[in-house]
């Protein structure tokens, strides 16, 4: 790709990836085309002016910063700009989380608080929904504060440190954002950030569902997918969620898998005999997932401790509800020791997988 039509084409294209029906108007297209620049280290970026024809003081060596209401799109904007640079194998890929989720983690296991320090310092990182203060509480030998302050600053000293890129994204205003965490908080945010306002209505009710196909009247399914479809779907599967992650860990050791999708891409190798474990192998890895969750469990901290109790004794007892979370806990175990590991080359992979796809598909 040269020019910005070609960068704005692969954007759409991703943005549809992420949001069916994907539109750019009057309230979005001014942030589309920052998002495309941004991407493109144009020094462009740099001149833009807003809505009203004033310049934005814009800086490609600074993260971006999205404020505007509930549903103007600036998470869906963010992750797409994160499946473009993953796409691009660009150095600006970045990994993504949210305030609350590292509060969740910060409070189930004392040692997450060292890795949450130390992921923070690795790289660049998206953090979504900055400003949910009533799920970001923590505390620490008795002090109580906010995750997405603690983010703030260490981001800051990260950014200040190598000029690593931090993105956020809010429902506040800046004044907002002062008055929920500190002045400190939101000086900050200006200088490692660029402020890129967010305006219009909720686009969350522009959403189209994904169109079904049906015959004539009578509702059918319009057909089963063929062979070729099956493999297509898996292979689109893995490409999106493995094989371009994986690819960025070897190049660059950042983890981008999608947590939700690991214990699903565990099931893919494994179908594919690409991950085999024997029976006392698994055993084990059974077992020190359910120390593992067990811990998690015991040191949530938003969570009744009634619900705590009887979510440890399901563990404990191995209840089909137990059970399920151990066994996922496990194959996330196995996946990143795998991921890690970087036995083959992405290209190795990649040829390994389609391969393997494309012969055990029926």
């Amino acid at each position: 790709m040269k020019t910005y039509q070609d960068y704005k084409d692969f954007f759409m294209k991703k943005a549809n990836t992420v949001v069916n029906g994907f539109v750019v108007d009057k309230e979005n297209d001014l942030e589309v085309e920052l998002a495309v620049l941004y991407m493109m280290r144009d020094k462009k970026f740099e001149e833009m002016t807003d809505r009203d024809s004033k310049p934005m003081n814009l800086c490609l060596d600074r993260g971006i910063c999205l404020l505007g209401s509930v549903g103007t799109g600036k998470t869906e904007l963010m992750r797409t700009m994160q499946r473009c640079l993953l796409e691009l194998k660009s150095p600006m890929a970045f990994q993504w989380t949210t305030p609350w989720q590292q509060a969740n983690f910060w409070q189930e296991n004392s040692r997450n608080r060292r890795e949450i320090s130390r992921a923070i310092k690795n790289g660049d990182w998206m953090f979504d929904e900055l400003g949910m203060k009533e799920h970001e509480k923590v505390s620490d030998y008795g002090r109580q504060f906010y995750m997405g302050e603690l983010i703030v600053h260490e981001s800051y000293e990260n950014f200040r440190a190598t000029g690593a890129f931090k993105h956020f994204t809010t429902n506040l205003t800046l004044k907002q954002v002062a008055s929920e965490y500190t002045d400190r908080v939101k000086s900050r945010i200006e200088r490692m950030c660029n402020i890129i306002p967010m305006i219009g209505k909720d686009r969350s009710k522009m959403v189209n569902p994904k169109e079904r196909q049906f015959e004539d009247s009578h509702f059918k399914v319009n057909r089963e997918p063929s062979e070729q479809d099956r493999i297509k779907i898996k292979i689109d599967f893995m490409e999106e969620c493995f094989i371009k992650p994986y690819e960025v860990f070897v190049e660059t050791e950042n983890y981008l898998l999608p947590q939700s999708h690991e214990p699903y891409i565990y099931d893919e190798l494994e179908k594919l005999n690409m991950i085999c474990l024997s029976k006392n192998e698994k055993t084990q890895i059974y077992q020190k997932a359910k120390q593992e969750v067990l811990d998690e469990t015991r040191r949530k901290f938003f969570i009744k401790e009634t619900d705590k109790r009887n979510e440890i004794k399901s563990i404990e007892e191995e209840t089909d509800k137990g059970k399920e979370k151990i066994i996922a806990k496990s194959k996330v175990i196995v996946l990143r020791t795998f991921v890690k590991d970087k036995k083959y080359k992405a290209d190795q992979m990649r040829d390994m997988i389609y391969k393997k796809i494309k012969d055990t598909t029926p």
